[in-house]
């Protein structure tokens, strides 16, 4: 909660048969992913902002958001339930697909993305999708001075639905039609 995590040299957040709440987070510039769920688990991510853009100096070539419900290794095929929720988030960066699903078709593979931002090729009209803008630029403050608060014209403000999360990254209040992200326009 309240984190800034950046310029990773591999994944910002990872997550291994884990149980995880990130909330008012900042992710940006890591070398992979933003996030990697990987071989299941429970996650909950409520105004979260991960960005991939490539800037300062940090190459970018993997989709900031990989889900996935299993592992491999010398041992054999092993699958776990993956159970992830975004509210209120921004999944973007500089690729064409910021999202990949790693699903075996064994154990479940669940996500559902509310009154979010994303950037994808993947069809978004199914139950998993809720009130989702498809790529559509978010417009932050300066992404090559690493500011990651919106603008005034930002099709992420007063998109999102209340939660229990009230203050931003910033510890700014949000109001009653919070905005997209880690942070409140102010």
């Amino acid at each position: 909660k309240q984190s800034i995590i950046k310029n990773m040299s591999y994944t910002g957040i990872f997550g291994f048969l884990s149980n995880m709440t990130i909330e008012n987070t900042l992710v940006y510039n890591c070398i992979q992913h933003s996030a990697h769920l990987a071989f299941g688990g429970n996650y909950d991510f409520t105004h979260v902002t991960m960005v991939n853009m490539g800037a300062s100096g940090v190459a970018h070539s993997e989709a900031t958001l990989e889900l996935g419900n299993f592992a491999e290794s010398a041992q054999g095929h092993f699958s776990a339930d993956l159970n992830a929720t975004f509210t209120n988030c921004i999944i973007t960066g500089s690729l064409d697909d910021e999202l990949v699903y790693d699903d075996d078709n064994y154990a479940q593979f669940n996500y559902l993305y509310e009154n979010c931002v994303l950037t994808t090729k993947l069809d978004i009209t199914g139950t998993g999708y809720i009130n989702v803008l498809k790529n559509v630029d978010p417009e932050f403050i300066d992404i090559l001075e690493d500011d990651y608060h919106l603008q005034a014209a930002s099709p992420c403000r007063n998109y999102g639905k209340t939660t229990s999360v009230v203050n931003d990254l910033d510890d700014v209040v949000r109001d009653a039609s919070p905005d997209l992200g880690a942070y409140e326009y102010n």
